[in-house]
């Protein structure tokens, strides 16, 4: 009886491989959009968000968290307009069941919690624009 453990080797290293491309890339993404931010003050960053009061879904929504003009932060989705994100001084940042995404959580006053999944590479840069206030 043959042995699986030269084709399991195998494997394990292409799978290895194709990781390590993957969050080489991501990280590359997420560097090219904080110095898009450092250099124009806008950038885009692709998320889901869960904020039943902001959104009218209790449901994730994909789309983008957008700078604009003087700091102010969307959620911009395709066929819908822009929905203005409020900022708060205390965002969590909480581990996420999906490899390479992290959750940003925080609560507005009167609107309920905002939950936030996104690229662990980005979270840090989204954290940071969200509490700055």
């Amino acid at each position: 009886m043959p042995s699986l453990l030269p084709e399991l080797l195998i494997f394990g290293a292409v799978g290895a491989g194709v990781t390590a491309v993957a969050l080489g890339a991501q990280r590359g993404r997420a560097a090219r959009r904080a110095t898009t931010l450092a250099s124009s003050g806008t950038a885009s960053f692709p998320c889901r968000i869960s904020w039943p009061a902001g959104m009218g879904k209790k449901a994730f929504v994909y789309g983008k968290v957008v700078t604009g003009d003087g700091g102010q932060l969307t959620f911009a989705r395709r066929g819908r307009s822009p929905v203005p994100l409020p900022r708060s001084g205390s965002v969590r940042v909480e581990p996420s069941w999906r490899t390479g995404l992290v959750t940003l959580r925080y609560d507005v006053p009167g609107q309920g919690d905002v939950r936030m999944l996104l690229n662990e590479t980005d979270a840090e840069t989204v954290e940071g624009l969200l509490r700055a206030v």
